[in-house]
Order: C-alpha cells, then structure tokens, then sequence
C-alpha cells in the first residue's frame, strides 16, 4: 500500500528492507535460483523447439563465465550485445552478470554509425551478436580500432567465436571470480534512454538496484509462463529475462518481429498466462479481426507501459481479462526500471498507479513548491538506492541535493493517491490560454480505428505562441479523414483542438525502439505547414 504525507505532499511505497548491499551480485543469485530448480523448464524457444531447464542454464552460463574469464576479461570490462532474442541470450546475459562484466545493448538493426556511437564510448572487451548483422559490428569495430572479441550466438562465421565455444567445460582451480567482492561499485547494465526527445543517454543500472526491484515487484509465482517481445535493447527486456529466471518462471521466446496473428498463435499453442507489451502493441491487437474472439482466460496478468495507456484501451484490455488483471507500469531507467504500477483502481485515462516500497514522488511545480493534490508539475523521484548516474557523468545526473531525480515527466496525484502522467516537460505546448499537453489529444485519436500512430506538436504562433497541430499515419485500409479526427476531439476546448491543422503522412519518425522522434516531427509539421499555406496561396 502507498502512503500519502498531506504535510510534506509526498506519495510513498511501503517501507521495506534492503536485503541485498550495495555489492551484491545478480549473476550470484540468479545462479542460486537455477541450482535449486535444476530440472524444472526455465525457457521456451518457439522458433527452434529448444527448452533449457535450470542445471542447462546454470552449465551454460558457468562455462559461459570461466571462458571469458580466460580470457583475460575481468569484472568492469564492458560487454556488447547486438542480438535479437534467440536461444542463448539468456545464458550470456547471466554469464556476464556473474562475472559482472557490465551489459551494453544496442539495437541488432544499427548501422555501423550507430554502433560507433555507443560503442565508441563505452569501448566493450567483447560483443555478442548475431550472424547477420557481425558484418557492422566488424566494421564498426575496426573503425574503433577496437581488438573486442566478436561471439556469434546464431550460426558459425569464419574463425569467429561462436557460442558452443564457449559452452566448452572449463575447470578452473580458483573459482574466486564468482565470489569475491568488487572494491567499487559495477553496474549490472549500461542502457540508453529511448531518445525521444533529443540525444540518448547511457544510464548506469546497479546490481542493488535489480535485486532489490526483484525483491520489491512481489512476483513470486513460479508458475508463471510468460511472453516478452521486447527487445535486448530496452533495459525491460533484459530486466523481464533475468526477473523471470530470479522468480523461477518459464519464459517464452522467439526472434521473430511482433504481429498480432503471432500473439495469438502463441497464446493459444503454449497457453502462457503472462505477457509483457509494449502500450502501441496492444492497439495492434485490439484492431486484429482475431481480438473479439481471442481467449484471454488463461491470463493472470498483462502487463504494459512504455507510454500513457489511453482508458478505452484499458476498459477494453480489463473486461478480456477475465481471470486475470491488467497492470500499468511506469519505468526510469535512473532508479533501475519499475517506479509505479498500477492495477486499475483509478478512473483517470492518465493514472500510473502508486510507487514500489522504498520510492518516494512528489510533484514541483515552476516556483519550485511541491504541488498540492491535482496539481500538475514535474514529477519527482527518491529511490532509496543511489543511483549510479550516467555513463562517465555524461550529462551530469539530475539529482538535487536530497536526493530527488528530476524525471522531466509531468503529472499530478490524484484523489485516491495515485500518480498521474500528463506528458514530458519538453512536450508540453505553450499556449497563451494554457499548457497543452499532448497526452489527452493523441490517446483519443489513437483510439479512433484506422489511426496507426499520431503525434500532436506545438507550432509558433505569433499570438498564442504555440498552436496544437496533429500529425497522423493511418492503416492503409483506412478512410478516416479530418472530420473523423475533429469528430472525436470535439467536446475540448478551444486551446487544445488542432487548430494548426491536421497532416495525414506515410511514415511517423521513430527511435529505433518505437517512439516518436518529437523534434523532427515537428520540423515535419512546421515543413507541411508551410506548404499548405504556399498552395492556398
């Protein structure tokens, strides 16, 4: 339960103990769970047939360990991953937890620019890939100048390594490395922020902080068979591998790109009865002709988040559910993944839930007062872990001196105590009425069938400063058109309707994990504007 202070206006997780200290090790735990489930099946591959159970894993990822160790990689080398999720992902990403070598994922799709970049500064001692994309990371290694081992964990290429080679047993008289305490704090991961609003950044993600998310969630049902298709990439695809495998549940995975024909195959085929989705993944199952009679029974629980639910998609999502429950969970990279979740007991469309224990919000608003309940301002977060920041400080970390991570995230509490999200700070659209935040307006549009992505911006208006103005790209299918969008929005006010007009285009500009690139469709909007008013003209 969540405690709110009316004095202080702070919104609490329960208190809870710290079990782990600050030089724990994943790899250590994880390694514990899998030598106490020896025989019981930890992952599914629907693509090659392959199951491992836990003595499998643990095998793997022990020689996995001891191979790169004999190498002369040691605890703080940084390790590259650019692989989809395939067989053994799984065992190298808890090798290099246990001999903390700190985990750096990137997208399998970047281009050799794009793997210099992150790579250029983070300079991993080894990088596991896949065999069709170990041409860039060659490239893009020799370019470094980088003499990185290269581990292939598809098919074989050349002289390559390939991760049978390091399945090899090797036994080593002094197993110390697994054991022993660092003298300084290692991250677990190195992630990037999702770059939706300008330059990534690579957080640093404690081993502490893991442990105790997986102490903190309460998700201690071994019996749970779930399915996550998010990439290595995202810090909630590695956090939903190893919390998986720290709860002894059975994971389900496959290397193939998202549909929702696919979802529902596995469902049915494997009868799982969890699922993690990312927020724009459900509305392509909600718009599949399968939906109306897909069998959700088998679920105990949906989970999804990555960005604002909109409440048609939860009333729909909640009434499938029949047997189980739909939660919302809003992530910061900076306090190591899962901040609030949510299980439905608000009706605001905007309602995030409350905080894990031990996680304390608080809303500022721009005088730098804390904000009363309803009140919208920049949301707030203290994590009783420190956490480690950026990559070498790089941009400096957004604490103040208590302790208080600026999310940049704007919201407010709600009556019942729950935490709201209404958008970014950066987002927000300066309007001489109000603040527009683009939040509302984009979840009605993106309910609306036929709308496929949509994003709302504020252009420059010489009296009102910034006017709202939508882009949208709709299904091919579709004849929806602007009277249909002006339709669903039309009971707002005055400030917040499109009045910069409504562009239909091809393609929205995304990050490589699937969010709007805000800036340039701005530049975009601004771009088609003007050419409207050309052609009036």
């Amino acid at each position: 339960m969540a405690n709110y202070d009316p004095i202080k206006r702070i919104l609490s997780g329960k208190r809870m103990p710290q079990i782990y200290e600050k030089f724990a090790s994943v790899g250590q735990v994880v390694l514990h769970v899998l030598h106490k489930n020896p025989q019981k099946i930890f992952q599914v591959n629907d693509d090659d047939g392959i199951e491992l159970t836990g003595s499998q894993i643990a095998n793997m990822m022990i020689n996995i360990a001891r191979n790169m160790y004999k190498t002369g990689l040691r605890s703080g080398d940084v390790a590259g991953l650019c692989a989809s999720n395939t067989t053994y992902i799984a065992p190298v990403i808890l090798a290099c937890l246990l001999l903390r070598l700190p985990i750096n994922p990137i997208d399998k799709f970047f281009d050799v620019n794009q793997i210099v970049n992150t790579f250029g500064k983070t300079k991993p001692k080894i990088v596991f890939c896949d065999h069709d994309n170990v041409g860039n990371v060659m490239v893009a290694l020799e370019t470094m100048r980088s003499d990185a081992f290269i581990v292939t964990l598809t098919s074989r290429i050349g002289r390559l390594i390939n991760i049978y080679d390091l399945f090899v047993e090797c036994r080593m008289e002094n197993e110390g490395f697994i054991y022993e305490l660092p003298t300084t704090i290692i991250p677990a991961y190195i992630v990037s922020t999702s770059g939706s609003t300008g330059n990534s950044k690579l957080t640093l993600v404690s081993h502490q902080q893991q442990l105790q998310l997986y102490v903190w969630v309460e998700d201690h049902h071994d019996n749970r068979f779930g399915f996550n298709p998010t990439s290595m990439f995202w810090l909630s695809g590695i956090i939903g591998v190893v919390h998986r495998t720290l709860n002894a549940q059975k994971r389900l995975v496959t290397s193939k790109p998202f549909t929702a024909d696919l979802f529902f195959d596995l469902a049915e085929k494997y009868k799982i009865n969890e699922a993690s989705l990312y927020t724009p993944l459900l509305k392509l199952l909600i718009e599949s002709p399968r939906f109306e009679n897909a069998n959700f029974r088998n679920f105990d629980l949906l989970v999804t988040g990555g960005v604002a639910v909109p409440e048609t998609f939860r009333k729909i999502f909640q009434k499938k559910l029949i047997n189980g429950k739909l939660v919302i969970a809003y992530g910061i990279s900076e306090t190591g993944g899962i901040t609030t979740t949510s299980i439905g007991r608000s009706t605001n469309s905007t309602s995030i839930g409350v905080p894990l224990p031990n996680i304390e919000i608080k809303i500022q608003l721009d005088d730098g007062t804390t904000g009363f309940v309803g009140e919208i301002g920049e949301i707030l977060v203290r994590h009783s872990i420190k956490s480690l920041g950026y990559f070498n400080n790089n941009p400096p970390a957004k604490f103040d001196d208590d302790g208080w991570l600026h999310s940049g995230d704007m919201g407010f509490i709600d009556d019942i105590y729950e935490l709201n999200i209404v958008g970014q700070r950066t987002q927000a659209i300066r309007n001489i009425y109000n603040e527009v935040y683009p939040f509302e307006i984009e979840s009605r549009v993106d309910t609306i069938h036929g709308v496929k992505r949509v994003v709302l911006v504020g252009l420059p208006d010489p009296i009102e400063m910034e006017i709202p103005t939508l882009l949208v790209v709709k299904n091919a299918d579709s004849n929806i058109n602007e009277a249909t969008i002006l339709e669903a929005l039309s009971d707002l006010p005055h400030f917040q309707q499109p009045r910069g007009g409504i562009f239909f285009i091809d393609e929205m500009p995304l990050t490589r994990i699937g969010k709007i690139k805000r800036d340039e469709a701005k530049e975009l909007a601004a771009k088609l504007k003007l050419e409207r008013h050309s052609l009036a003209n």
